[in-house]
């Protein structure tokens, strides 16, 4: 009797290692979770104070909690419940999203900034009188006159757009001639002499009274003496007759395109952005020659490297030089200038209250022509007429993102990440709008720790509230609650 009274005693404590060893492998796990994100870690004790007090009332209660887990993962695998959520900038932790909702109740609109808004007008009239160099004034209107004086030959063909452009051209040599505009770089020096006192005052103003006459000062009647705005508007009226007159004689507008294309190099520490830039005409229209002095007339400080390709007509690309004159051997249908630059990248280590480990943030501030290329048109079925017409570049859309395999966790632009062998390659989802903020990508730190198929699998579940989390966490409380209570009933058979 006393033999068989041992064996169920013996046979459990021959279990003991095997279920200490499955304790250990849970809080492992926990531990490990928790390291990724405190908030798992804070589900499990949320879990496990649930389960135990359950346990109190129903003495099953942590076997029926770990079958009820179980069996949501089995039904919801096969339901689409436990779908990975979509995933959130790594900045956005759980006391963030709980406290930035907090925050936003019961908030009593503020009103408008006086101040920001004259600092916006000021910064936009002096975008607004940057927009054209004198050299660039001289040569438009230059072309204009050298055009008007062609037209004689195609009165017959569209004599309601010839009197149109000459009539603007007329206008355009007479604001030029007139004693105030003779001379462009001295009233554009004036003008900028103007808007810096503006801004010194404004960085000086105190009460709403300076704030007033700020703004008095940037009325359009107070500025008419420094502006280059007539000048501007009749170059515009100029360029509106002369499209008018290619579209009455069988052309069309200029098809313009501009994308980008972004590689970060975590090792390097560099970025490579490859900005195309499309401009496509329509027969009998051809493209002569392109003046590209204001390409590059915005964007980073920090240039970098940089290397300027052009194709014409599809064919094989060549070196050009980012500015100047670019003249094809012949008048052609479709240009691009593909240009490379690469640049060091600013990296800042991203980490929040409940997420200890740091992240890498980069954002990369996309290029964009502050000024029109200059165009020179000409037609298949009229020899010796050019028509120069400014084009303006639209901001670039952002067509494709790569960055080293498995480390890319969040771009601040919604896409779809396609994993190659060695690159992570993201792609915007269509229709693609053209991005003007600077894009905010967020990259996992460069260990093999993290950048691993199994940590990639599970990415998804460990940063936003999803319910396979839940259920997890509620499954490796209730395992915990019934292997610690075996063992302490083993302990007390021993005793």
């Amino acid at each position: 009797m006393g033999g068989d009274r041992g064996a169920p005693r013996g046979g459990a404590e021959a279990a003991a290692p095997v279920k200490a060893a499955v304790l250990l492998a849970v809080l492992g796990t926990v531990l490990a979770a928790s390291t990724l994100n405190l908030a798992l870690g804070a589900l499990w004790l949320a879990a496990l104070v649930g389960v135990r007090a359950m346990r109190g009332r129903v003495r099953m209660g942590p076997a029926l909690a770990l079958v009820l887990s179980a069996g949501l993962g089995v039904v919801g695998a096969g339901r689409g419940w436990l779908e990975p959520p979509a995933t959130a900038s790594y900045g956005e932790d759980e006391v963030a999203w709980l406290r930035h909702r907090l925050a936003g109740r019961g908030d009593v609109p503020r009103p408008p900034d006086r101040r920001a808004g004259l600092i916006a007008r000021l910064a936009a009239v002096r975008a607004e009188e940057g927009r054209s160099a004198t050299l660039e004034i001289e040569r438009r209107a230059g072309a204009a006159v050298a055009l008007a004086r062609g037209l004689g030959r195609l009165r017959g063909r569209a004599p309601t757009e010839v009197h149109a452009l000459e009539a603007a051209v007329r206008r355009l040599a007479f604001t030029l001639t007139a004693p105030e505009f003779r001379d462009l770089d001295a009233r554009r020096a004036r003008g900028e002499r103007y808007l810096g006192d503006l801004g010194a005052r404004l960085d000086l103003a105190k009460d709403d009274a300076e704030l007033d006459a700020i703004g008095r000062g940037l009325e359009p009647a107070v500025l008419a003496s420094v502006t280059l705005q007539p000048v501007r508007e009749d170059l515009g009226r100029v360029d509106d007759a002369t499209r008018a007159l290619i579209r009455a004689l069988g052309g069309r507008d200029l098809r313009v395109d501009a994308s980008v294309i972004l590689g970060l190099d975590d090792d390097r520490g560099e970025t490579t952005t490859t900005t195309r830039y499309l401009l496509e005409a329509s027969p009998p229209v051809r493209i002569a020659r392109l003046v590209t002095d204001g390409l590059h007339a915005a964007g980073p400080l920090d240039r970098g490297r940089a290397s300027v390709e052009v194709v014409v007509d599809g064919g094989p690309p060549r070196a050009v030089t980012g500015s100047g004159t670019m003249e094809p051997d012949a008048p052609a249908r479709r240009i691009e200038l593909v240009e490379r630059r690469v640049r060091a990248a600013t990296v800042a280590p991203l980490q929040t209250t409940l997420r200890r480990i740091r992240f890498e943030a980069v954002e990369v501030a996309l290029d964009h022509a502050a000024r029109p290329l200059l165009v020179t048109l000409t037609l298949d079925d009229v020899s010796g007429v050019e028509a120069l017409v400014p084009v303006d570049l639209p901001p670039p859309r952002l067509s494709e993102l790569s960055v080293p395999r498995r480390a890319l966790f969040w771009v601040s632009t919604p896409g779809t990440v396609v994993l190659t062998d060695s690159r992570d390659v993201w792609s915007p989802i269509p229709p693609a709008a053209p991005v003007a903020d600077p894009v905010r990508v967020e990259l996992v730190p460069p260990t093999w720790v993290l950048r691993n198929r199994g940590y990639l699998a599970l990415r998804p579940y460990l940063y936003q509230p999803n319910l396979a989390a839940l259920g997890a966490g509620v499954g490796l409380a209730a395992c915990t609650v019934l292997l610690a209570s075996r063992r302490r009933a083993l302990a007390g058979a021993r005793g």
